[in-house]
C-alpha cells in the first residue's frame, strides 16, 4: 500500500511539473513595428501624437509602476507618456535597468460608450527630447501588453528615435474600464544612465 501511495505521488508530482513547464512555454504572439518617417525635433512630430488615435472615440489616464522623481520644471510621471510632445518623457524609477516596471492605459468613457474598435498602439521610445537625452537614457527593447491582467503579445522595438506603430492583433476591441498595460521585459541600455524612459504610447483604433 505505501508503495501504491508513493508512487501515485510520484505521478501527480510528474504531472503537475509538466503542465507546469508547458504553462511558462506557451508563447506569447511577438508584434515588430512599422516606422513612422518624422523624429522628434522635426515640425510634424508633435502631429503624430496629437491627430486622430482611438482619443476620437474615447480617452485613457496613465498609471505606472514606479517613476523618476521629479527635477525642479522637469516631470517623469506616468502622464508625460500621453501629452504629445517629444520634450517630456515617462521615466521609470526603480533600481537597475527597470525589468518589470511597466505603464498602464486606463480606458475611459467619451463618445464612444461600449466597444470600440482597437489597431495597435504608436510608441516614441526612449527620451527623446534630443540626441544626447536618447543616447544617454535606457529605452524599451521589448514590450509585454497585458490586458485587464491577461498578457496579450510581446512587442520588440527597434532601437530608433522614430515613432513606432505596432499592430495588436490580438486585441480586436476595448471598452471603458479596460486596462492595458505595457511592461519593460528587455532594454537597450543607455550610455549614462540606466533609466528606461518612453516618450509617448498612444492607442489607436475606432476607425
Amino acid at each position: 500500500m505505501r508503495e501504491r501511495f508513493t508512487l501515485l505521488v510520484t505521478l501527480l508530482a510528474l504531472f503537475t511539473l509538466l503542465a507546469s513547464a508547458g504553462l511558462r512555454g506557451k508563447s506569447l504572439p511577438v508584434e515588430r513595428p512599422k516606422l513612422e518617417k518624422c523624429l522628434p525635433g522635426d515640425q510634424d512630430f508633435d502631429g503624430t501624437f496629437n491627430g486622430c488615435s482611438l482619443a476620437c472615440a474615447m480617452g485613457w489616464t496613465y498609471e505606472a509602476s514606479s517613476s523618476l522623481p521629479r527635477r525642479g520644471p522637469v516631470a517623469y510621471s506616468p502622464d508625460m507618456a500621453g501629452d504629445g510632445k517629444a520634450s517630456t518623457a515617462w521615466c521609470e524609477g526603480a533600481r537597475g535597468d527597470g525589468i518589470g516596471e511597466w505603464i498602464e492605459l486606463r480606458l475611459k468613457a467619451g463618445p464612444a460608450k461600449d466597444a470600440t474598435s482597437f489597431s495597435g498602439a504608436t510608441i516614441a521610445d526612449g527620451y527623446c527630447k534630443s540626441e544626447t537625452t536618447w543616447t544617454e537614457n535606457s529605452r524599451a527593447r521589448q514590450l509585454r501588453v497585458d490586458m485587464n491582467g491577461k498578457p496579450r503579445c510581446l512587442l520588440d522595438l527597434a532601437d530608433t528615435r522614430h515613432p513606432q506603430r505596432f499592430r495588436i492583433a490580438s486585441i480586436a476591441s476595448v471598452r471603458p474600464g479596460d486596462r492595458l498595460r505595457f511592461t519593460i521585459t528587455a532594454v537597450y541600455r543607455g550610455a549614462k544612465y540606466r533609466d528606461t524612459c518612453i516618450t509617448e504610447i498612444v492607442l489607436e483604433g475606432a476607425h
